[in-house]
């Protein structure tokens, strides 16, 4: 027992090292703004007037900057740890799904842009529309980056159904201290805990 113990102890530590991506950029991009106008349905006024003041910060590995056009594909998903402030609103944002990318002659990689869907969670509109996430634009050899559109609808993203708030703002990336500690590490930790203690509690009945 005192075998196999061990071994799923190296094997916790291995994929807790594992999950440190040695190699992460890890970047912030802070952004501030406010509403000025809308798009689609359902009508958003009532809830974000013009005016409405608008505030989000992201955390993410940049990574994927460093992709040749022809490794990209719109199935990217990048986690992200952030949050977003629209009016009396709290969203938390933690991933964001590739939606568009442009190719270029002149940038290193091939690529112009890079569209990004942020998802998350927060509250309803007071009509119940659900929060369908922060649209933002990256560029792969300038630190600038847009947030232009908030949707809400129901959970289709389907134009019919679906609508949001045009944000005027923009920002730039930064570098960040360090990516925040995935879940898998706290999972790891967890089941380093327990392993610790069902070994010491054998040991103690022998």
């Amino acid at each position: 027992m005192k075998t196999s113990l061990k071994a799923l102890f190296v094997m916790a530590v291995a994929m807790l090292l594992g999950s440190g991506a040695a190699h992460a950029t890890p970047v912030r991009i802070d952004y501030s703004g406010s509403v000025f106008n809308y798009f689609g349905l359902p009508i958003v006024q009532d809830d974000f007037p013009l005016g409405t003041p608008f505030s989000a910060s992201i955390t993410f590995d940049e990574g994927f900057r460093s992709l040749n056009v022809n490794q990209l594909s719109l199935n990217l998903n990048v986690p992200v740890w952030g949050w977003m402030q629209l009016g009396s609103k709290h969203y938390v944002l933690d991933t964001m799904d590739l939606t568009q990318f442009g190719y270029s002659n002149t940038t290193s990689n091939g690529v112009d842009m890079y569209g990004f869907h942020v998802l998350g969670t927060g509250p309803n509109t007071d009509e119940g529309e659900i929060f369908d996430g922060l649209f933002i634009t990256l560029f792969p050899d300038s630190p600038n980056s847009g947030a232009f559109w908030v949707l809400f609808g129901d959970g289709t993203l389907m134009a019919a159904t679906n609508g949001g708030a045009l944000v005027s703002t923009s920002g730039s990336m930064q570098a960040a201290d360090h990516l925040p500690e995935p879940a898998s590490s706290a999972l790891v930790l967890a089941a380093l805990a327990g392993l610790a203690l069902v070994n010491r509690r054998r040991n103690w009945q022998a």
